[in-house]
């Protein structure tokens, strides 16, 4: 079965996601996670495919006056 998993936010939103991809992808199924890019690695780390969200969402959930945290 080919998943998609969509996990914009937060390294506390993908890496859930990225433990259940890797599960999942344990049982011969082909993972494919959404997420920003500075998760990447974990992603990939969780031997799943990888696909960038088009815009860095952090910097739209961040206060005001604040950098994102990596």
């Amino acid at each position: 079965m080919r998943v998609l998993m969509l996990a914009p936010g937060t390294r506390g939103d993908v890496a859930p996601f990225a433990s259940l991809g890797a599960r999942m992808q344990g049982a011969g199924h082909d993972v494919v996670i959404v997420a920003d890019a500075p998760y990447a690695q974990l992603v990939q780390d969780a031997c799943c495919g990888f696909h960038p969200v088009p815009a860095d969402l952090r910097t739209v959930i961040a206060p005001r006056g604040t950098a994102p945290a990596a």
